[in-house]
């Protein structure tokens, strides 16, 4: 009867351990997808299942009362709305409050903004004064601008304008400005902080410190 005794106990270990094995196999399974889908997330939450390939009407009422809270003048605008399942982001694209440059805001799954770029293309009076002070100032002045992008996070040290200029002759070169505030008057400084002939993806997860 002990022998049997101390064998039922042996199984009922052997049980608790396999439970437990699965549940730490379980954990750590949750805990690889939820690595997977962090590239446009703003919080620690897991992203409910794979990245949807469409905006639904459900999620477009959503993302757009966040767009018309960030930019009130949307209300008046067409927007599209993209779902960008690689950076699994959602996209809106619409004309900027000037009418003339093209702006896309990226969000996250939970309808929060993480980045928006505004495309000037070649009108260098869109951009501010100071950037084309800054630009210059440099050893690519005399260069041809091809397009000037702003790309602005919600933390204000992350955010920099990008000048792509041409020369005969040369490779196309990309101009990275970063954005500081003069203590004093308040007013922005533009500095030139990197140039690379690599043509850069930016995506709401880009540091431009990597930027070789």
């Amino acid at each position: 009867r002990d022998v049997e005794r101390s064998r039922g106990l042996g199984d009922v270990y052997k049980r608790q351990f396999f439970y437990s094995m699965k549940t730490k196999l379980t954990l750590l399974a949750l805990a690889l997808m939820g690595l997977a889908f962090t590239s446009c997330s703003d919080d620690n939450t897991d992203d409910p299942g794979l990245f949807p390939p469409n905006v639904t009407e459900s999620m477009k009422e959503k993302l757009n009362e966040s767009l018309h809270a960030d930019f009130p003048f949307t209300k008046t605008k067409t927007v599209e709305w993209k779902s960008d399942t690689q950076n699994k982001c959602f996209k809106a694209e619409f004309k900027g409050e000037d009418g003339f440059s093209d702006v896309e805001a990226w969000y996250t799954h939970t309808y929060n903004l993480v980045m928006t770029e505004f495309d000037y293309g070649k009108n260098v009076y869109l951009a501010p004064a100071g950037l084309n002070d800054a630009f210059n100032k440099t050893d690519y002045a005399t260069w041809t601008i091809d397009d000037i992008s702003y790309y602005r996070f919600p933390t204000e040290p992350r955010s920099f304008y990008e000048i792509e200029v041409e020369k005969a002759g040369n490779p196309d070169t990309y101009l990275y400005f970063r954005i500081d505030t003069n203590p004093q008057t308040k007013e922005k400084v533009y500095q030139l902080y990197k140039t690379s002939t690599q043509d850069y993806t930016i995506t709401p997860s880009f540091d431009i410190s990597a930027i070789r």
